[in-house]
């Protein structure tokens, strides 16, 4: 079974989905979604330089600073 693609939407670049995280826009704002089952309007994002990416273009509010501040907290868990 092939494995599927998605676009980040910071970089624009298709990946295969395992590669980025997704994202889900709620009633109360961003979240993560870790299972990639989540209801909502579901992003992806390769990393922390395209969060920054998403800031800058503001098509999604809120989810740049959402996204830097998930993967700094994924990061501190990882040194750990």
């Amino acid at each position: 079974m092939a494995i599927p693609a998605r676009t980040c939407v910071g970089c624009r670049t298709r990946r295969e989905q395992p590669a980025l995280q997704r994202f889900v826009r709620r009633e109360d704002g961003w979240t993560a979604d870790g299972t990639r089952r989540s209801a909502g309007r579901g992003v992806y994002l390769c990393g922390t330089q395209c969060a920054g990416a998403v800031i800058k273009n503001k098509r999604f509010p809120g989810l740049g600073a959402y996204a830097i501040t998930h993967y700094k907290h994924q990061d501190t868990h990882m040194n750990d």
